[in-house]
Parts: structure tokens; sequence; C-alpha cells
């Protein structure tokens, strides 16, 4: 998506021949990284289209950032897709950086006397993406996977079935009691309960089984079948109110791909609830739809109080909330950006977040067009 914000002429030029970058880049690394030699494009382009355009607005100077990296965790979830999906070693990951900053010093170098101040730029943020992509990469490959959840809904197997055998011997006491019709009555609001109670046991197995299952399998692409973005991110909004959907602006493109609506609808339903939720009033949250190079790409802005940096990556913890959403008094989980990953992880994907105190707070999600056949390797 282009920048006409732009206006560093080496900043134009990085937005103007990005894709042209891009596809060199990736014919590169497929010739001299042997893990990406099978990689489908869009698996290889990971986030990198966004790390260029934040590139291009550090170059500029009009859009308050020192680099690249500056108030966004792309790098960070470049370096996560790295480890989730590809064989790739720690090396191969900085190698890519390597390559990719040779093809954008060329670019540029050849339209363009670089300067200093500028050069300098480029240099620190490629520096700090290879050392942000490389923590993220050792983290997912050291830390347990959390299993919050699972361990949750397993333990509240115990006191529904506790509940479920003090109904049995309500009903067998029942036996005695008079008044055929009072006694029919409650038997009936009992074996309602014991309903429930069932349909609950099950929802709780059938998520103890998919973890189990995803834990020992790979994906294989079954629950995506072929949709439109711009529809999905339409249908979310029909479930808002409609004061808040008039307070909602989507822009962008058409885009077809492979994907579990259900699941991309509740993250986007997710992002723009808390768009609403933790912007400033009666700001507008702008939502925007696009693709670039077999990635699809939907946006969430909202104008609010910055995210600071050391909360960012508990955001997506199960049950974390942070200091500042805590303190605004409004309620909250902590489950709904956990979920929302994990939904954007399961299609070989990512969600990014940028937050600054001069423009607002951004949540992106990355996904590939067709994640059909894409291995997610179980880290456990």
């Amino acid at each position: 998506m282009k920048n006409s914000a732009l206006t560093n002429p080496i900043a134009i030029t990085l937005d103007t021949y990005q894709k042209e970058i891009l596809q060199e880049w990736v014919r590169e690394v497929k010739l001299q990284i042997k893990s990406a030699a099978k990689l489908q494009r869009p698996i290889i382009v990971n986030t990198i289209p966004v790390f260029l355009n934040k590139l291009a607005e550090a170059i500029d100077g009009n859009f308050f950032k020192d680099n690249a990296n500056d108030s966004n965790n792309i790098a960070e979830e470049h370096g996560g897709e790295r480890a989730r999906i590809t064989d790739y070693s720690p090396d191969q990951v900085v190698q890519e950086y390597v390559l990719l900053r040779e093809i954008t010093l060329q670019f540029l170098r050849e339209r363009h006397e670089i300067e200093d101040h500028v050069f300098s730029i480029i240099q620190k943020s490629f520096d700090e993406g290879i050392q942000k992509a490389m923590m993220a990469f050792h983290l997912i490959f050291n830390e347990i996977r959390e299993n919050v959840v699972a361990h949750m809904t397993h333990d509240m197997r115990t006191p529904l079935t506790a509940a479920k055998l003090s109904l049995d011997i309500i009903l067998k006491r029942l036996e005695n009691a008079q008044s055929e019709e009072a006694i029919e009555g409650i038997k009936s609001i009992i074996h309602r309960i014991k309903k429930n109670i069932k349909y609950s046991d099950e929802l709780i197995q059938i998520i103890l089984d998919e973890k189990y299952i995803r834990s020992y399998t790979q994906n294989t692409g079954d629950r995506f079948q072929e949709a439109e973005l711009f529809s999905i991110v339409e249908a979310a909004l029909e479930g808002l109110s409609e004061v808040i959907s008039n307070q909602i602006n989507v822009t962008g493109e058409r885009v077809q791909g492979y994907w579990d609506k259900k699941a991309l609808r509740r993250v986007i339903e997710n992002l723009i609830s808390n768009a609403i939720k933790y912007g400033y009033e009666d700001t507008p949250v702008e939502v925007k739809v696009f693709s670039v190079l077999g990635r699809a790409l939907v946006s969430v802005h909202n104008q609010g109080k910055p995210i600071p940096v050391e909360d960012r990556e508990l955001l997506f913890n199960n049950f974390k909330r942070t200091e500042s959403a805590k303190n605004s008094n409004k309620p909250g989980w902590g489950l709904g950006l956990a979920l929302c990953r994990e939904v954007t992880e399961d299609h070989a994907g990512s969600l990014g977040i940028e937050s600054s105190l001069e423009d607002g707070t951004t949540f992106t999600i990355d996904i590939p067009v067709d994640p059909r056949g894409i291995k997610i390797k179980d880290l456990g």
C-alpha cells in the first residue's frame, strides 16, 4: 500500500520500488538460503513489506520514528514466524536480513546520493531488526508454550462432574416426594441443568482434544475455505452495535484467499472492540484491508494512550492485562488478544502491534493468502 504522506525523495523511492526490492530479495533468499529453497513466496515475504514501510517512514523524518523498529514489534513477529513455520537456523535469519539490506541499499544508491544520517537510519534499522528477530526466534524455541486454558478446562471437569452427581442424588430423593405435578416440574428443571452441564463437558473435551491433536499433527488446512477478506471485515461489523459501527471507517481492497472465516471474523471483532474500548472517546477507528505479494493484511487503528514497549508482549499472554488496562476500570479477562494471536499463528501468520503517542495504536493481522498445506511445527 503506497504511502502518499512521504515527502523525502529517498523514502518515496523505497516506497515506490518496494515490490521490486522484495522480488529480487526473494530470488536471492531462495538461491542462498537452503531452508528457503522450497518455501512458498508468501512465507518468505513474511512481515518484511511492513518493515520496509516503516523504514521509509523513519527515513522520511515526519513520522516520529528513530528507525524502522520504533514503536512496533515487526521484527519480533518476523523471528517468531521463522521459528514456528520454517526450518531456518539462527544464522539464516541473520543472512536474510543482510541480503535485504544489501539489495535495499543497491536500489537506493542507483537513484540517490545517500546522506550519512539516512545511511545511519538504515543501518540502525537492520541491526536492531536482526537483534529483535533473533531474540524472538530463540524465545519461541526455548519457552514452554502456554497451556493455561488447557489446564483450566481440565480442572473444570472435576466440579462439573461433581455437580452432575449431585443432581443425580437430588433426583433419587425426589422419588419420595409428594405431588406428582411439582415433582415433574422439578425433574424437568434438573434434567435441563444436566443437559447444559453435559454440553459444557463436551465443549471442554473438544478443547482438550484439539489441544492434544494440534500438539502431534501439522496443519493440513482442512479448516481453510475460499473466502474474501473485506467481506469478513464487513461481517464482523454486523455484530457490533449501530453506535459503534458508525465510529468505524473501513477502506482497502477485496482480497481473495483461503482462511478459517469464523475464526478470522472473531479476531477482527475483538480488535475493533478493543480499539473502541481503549481509544479516546468519539475518535474514529480506521480499518484497512490490503495485500502484498501473497500476504493479506488487516490493520485496525485507534487514537488512544500508547501501549508501553514493556507491556506489548504481555498483551498476548492468557489472563494477563497491562497495568494501564487494569487502571482503566474497563472489564476484561486478558484472553482476547491471546486468542487473536493464536488464530493468526494457526494461519501461518503474525499479529503485529505499533503504538506511539503521536500515531496512536495499530494492530495488524498479517497472514498468507493461502496457508493451506503450510506446516506449522510443534514447539511444545
